[in-house]
């Protein structure tokens, strides 16, 4: 149905239309059309000599319109006209068009939906070598994936970004670059779904991120342009997986030309690129850099947004700051109007809870630290007692508090923040905080605040991996010859533990199972900052973290079921005689590379 619409929007384009006079006529009318004192005047103008007009005169007439703003009944008149004569429009004239339908202010209509899909229909079909110029081909992917994002042309939009992504970025400079770059992850849930087949699409995609890390490499980017396209990669890698080892070629590059950058970054564009590269699992301390050098320079006006960014960045990647920057982030103005005026709306209360959980997780650095989390999390709390009743605001995404993304309308946006807040109180005291800061966070909320805080905690939902029940079943299996009690799923101290293994002699051990997502997109043997923060909280609830990550135990053959019961007796300290049927045996040995190293290494 989706083609079928495609081709019928292209159709009708293509149509034979009045806007086809020759281009001398349409140069006299377009004289007297910029003479016209107002948009209004011009668009009646055009109307009365419709027959002296062409497709240039609607697309500069439009974008006038867009720009300057109209009448209802003017607008009506240029979409219809756009509509008509889309078919005729060169590059420059889809270009203009495009970004007039993504810039003009009224209410959506039929008219301006029908000619969109119409502009997006003739980008499509335009091919790749006649969109020349670098300028239109970025302002017709921006209005393109902007148009996708709040779900307008899903289709002809989709099909014309692949057009222009291929036309980027031969001969591009950077800001043209990283917009198109902007378009195609602004478009990722329509141009990348879940379940997309199309290899087509993705080998585009894929081709595109390539020449844009050529591109970085080749032509200096600012830092605004670094930032965007940082973005940009991170939201298509995590669109699609198949897309991830272009997207990581594209900011090693984007990375290397950062480096490259003299002086301060804005604060807008520093906090957007630490919080890409941290949303992309790259371990970046040298973007980090950038962005807490900024927030030591002071950031009282920064916004709330970009003070969350760069403290949850560096609690992702496990980079804490320096004292006095993580002071200046906690303390900027932004989170004190937050945290003392009238309750934030729902992207405030996000906000403020980002920078919550983030600074709990970096209080572990030093007592300065953990004065500066606490701090905070009381504030955030008395901020957000209103979270204890539900505020009706659905989740549409993943969130910047390191949790996997959820379908739309999953849970609640607001179980989300309790989530938060009851995982930095956890924090916190696994860092050490004394009771006197503990009941300081406590006092600063209430009871019910507690409560909902913990409740939604505890009913976290829990989809175990298939190497995770792997683990689960050789530690069941252990039990005959060592007396290991393995219970998968287990609750220890609130806590939920892949494995709970109990031994013999008496030690309590949770075995986590780490997957890919649990370590660096570049560095894959750095564990990212949530699953550090994970065992810390298992050794402070009184439990032996082990953990079993899959680089290790992906390379012991699934059909092995003797080494994977020898590599766990390693794991857990286990030094007794294994025998087997077979009469084959082993004894506890250290894996190679694992002598005097700690089993969480």
């Amino acid at each position: 149905m989706a083609r079928v619409a495609y081709l019928v929007a292209l159709a009708s384009a293509l149509a034979p239309n009045r806007w086809d006079a020759p281009p001398h006529t349409s140069r006299e009318l377009q004289r007297a059309l910029g003479a016209c004192p107002t948009a209004d005047a011009a668009c009646a103008l055009l109307q009365e000599r419709a027959d002296d007009g062409n497709e240039v005169n609607v697309a500069a007439t439009l974008v006038r319109a867009a720009r300057e703003g109209a009448s209802r009944s003017t607008l009506r008149y240029l979409y219809g006209a756009c509509r008509a004569s889309a078919g005729r429009m060169a590059p420059r004239q889809l270009a203009n068009a495009a970004r007039a339908l993504r810039l003009a202010d009224d209410d959506e209509t039929a008219e301006r939906e029908a000619a969109l899909v119409a502009v997006c229909a003739c980008v499509a079909m335009t091919p790749p070598a006649e969109w020349t110029n670098a300028r239109e081909v970025a302002m017709a992917a921006w209005a393109c994936g902007d148009a996708c994002a709040k779900g307008r042309a899903d289709e002809q939009a989709v099909y014309a970004l692949r057009t222009l992504s291929n036309a980027a970025p031969r001969g591009f400079a950077a800001r043209e670059a990283s917009d198109v770059a902007w378009g195609l992850a602004a478009a990722r849930e329509r141009l990348l779904p879940p379940a997309a087949t199309d290899n087509a699409t993705v080998a585009d995609v894929a081709a595109f991120l390539d020449r844009l890390a050529d591109h970085a490499r080749s032509v200096p980017y600012a830092p605004r342009d670094v930032a965007t396209a940082l973005w940009a990669c991170a939201k298509i890698a995590e669109a699609d997986w198949r897309a991830q080892a272009a997207s990581l070629r594209a900011v090693a590059a984007l990375r290397a030309n950062a480096d490259r950058i003299k002086g301060p970054w804005p604060p807008r564009d520093a906090a957007q690129a630490a919080a890409a590269v941290a949303s992309a699992a790259v371990d970046a301390p040298e973007v980090l850099d950038r962005a807490t050098a900024a927030a030591a320079r002071g950031c009282d006006r920064w916004s709330l947004r970009d003070v969350a960014d760069v403290l949850w960045a560096c609690a992702r990647l496990d980079r804490p700051p320096a004292a006095d920057a993580v002071a200046a982030l906690c303390g900027a103005r932004a989170v004190r109007r937050a945290s003392d005026g009238a309750p934030p709306n729902t992207r405030g209360r996000a906000e403020l809870c980002s920078v919550a959980w983030a600074a709990a997780c970096l209080a572990h650095e030093s007592p300065q630290h953990l004065v500066a989390a606490v701090d905070t999390v009381a504030a955030a709390h008395g901020a957000l007692a209103a979270d204890a009743d539900d505020d009706g605001a659905r989740d549409v995404g993943s969130s910047t508090l390191g949790d996997a993304p959820t379908p739309p309308g999953a849970p609640m946006a607001r179980t989300r923040r309790l989530r938060a807040l009851h995982h930095a109180r956890l924090a916190l005291a696994a860092a050490g905080a004394s009771e006197e800061q503990l009941q300081t966070v406590d006092a600063a909320t209430t009871n019910e605040l507690r409560r909902a805080a913990r409740a939604a905690w505890t009913r976290r939902p829990s989809a175990p991996s298939s190497r995770h029940e792997a683990v689960s079943k050789v530690l069941r299996g252990m039990k005959a010859q060592h007396g290991v009690v393995a219970t998968a799923h287990d609750e220890h101290g609130g806590l939920a533990v892949d494995v709970l293994v109990r031994l013999p002699d008496g030690r309590a051990v949770a075995v986590e199972v780490d997957g890919p997502s649990h370590f660096c997109a570049d560095d894959p043997k750095r564990p990212l900052g949530h699953t550090r923060l994970k065992r810390r909280l298992l050794e402070h609830a009184g439990l032996e973290a082990v953990s079993v990550p899959y680089y290790e135990w992906d390379r012991i053959p699934h059909w092995s079921s003797m080494e994977r019961e020898r590599y766990l007796q390693r794991k857990l300290g286990i030094t007794t005689r294994l025998v087997y049927d077979g009469g084959d045996s082993s004894s506890f040995a250290p894996l190679e590379g694992e002598r005097g190293a700690s089993r969480l290494a």
